[in-house]
Parts: structure tokens; sequence; C-alpha cells
């Protein structure tokens, strides 16, 4: 297989690895197994997807942010703020020349985290549905 394929699928299975550990936790602290009411277990179920589905989500959106250059600025306010109670050696940086770096350090591909999070909301949806029926 190539490995661009390979490395996408292990993102994948680290995010739903992820999501299923946030899931395994919240039906852990709601303490799911003891429940008998099955609307109850529907609410748990709902609740134990939306939560890491919803983190994921959120994740993925702020890393698109980030990787967008929108915190640009505000990371270089923090430099020059630095610089000013901690003198350096090194020589002023322009705004233009510290965005230029960035861009060039700036990695792509974590949109497998917000496709993840999409996806893992389905069964959240489900059991929402559930529970209202029940």
């Amino acid at each position: 297989m190539n490995e661009k394929i390979v490395s996408l699928i292990k993102k994948y299975v680290g995010a739903f690895a992820v999501m299923g550990g946030g899931t395994a936790v919240v039906l852990i602290l709601r303490e799911h197994s003891a429940q008998l009411d099955k609307a109850q277990k529907y609410l748990n179920l709902a609740d134990a997807f939306t939560i890491p589905s919803v983190v994921m989500l959120m994740l993925g959106v702020l890393v698109w942010i980030s990787t967008t250059g929108s915190f640009d600025a505000l990371g270089y306010a923090f430099n020059r703020a630095k610089e000013a109670f901690i003198p350096t050696i090194y020589k002023h940086e322009q705004f233009y020349d510290y965005k230029v770096r960035k861009d060039k350090k700036r990695k792509k591909g974590y949109g497998f985290m917000f496709i993840s999070g999409g996806i893992y909301v389905i069964p959240a949806i489900i059991f929402n549905i559930l529970y209202a029926c029940a």
C-alpha cells in the first residue's frame, strides 16, 4: 500500500481510538452498566458519543484555523512582549518576515480530526433520537 494511505489510516484509527476511550470514560463515570432504565441508557450513550465527537470537531476546527495563519499576529505580539522583558541578542524580526517564516514551517493534513469527529457524532444523533422516542 502507498505510504500516504497507511499514514492516513493510522491517523483515523488513532482519532477513533481516542474518541472511543473518551466514550468509555464517560460511560464509566455515568455508571452505565448499573442503569436499568432504557431511556437513561440511551441518554448515557448519547452523551458518551457526543462529548468526544464535539471535542474532536472543535480541535479539528482550531487546528484548521491555526494552519491558515490566523494566530500569527497573536504569536508575533507575544514574542515582541517577551523580547521587551527578556532582551535577546537576536535581531528584531519584522511581522512580514515572521509570517513568511511561519508559513514555511506550517503543516497541513489535520482534516482527519474534523472528519472523524463528524462521523463519530452520527451514533450520538441516533441515540438522542432513541432517547426522545423512549
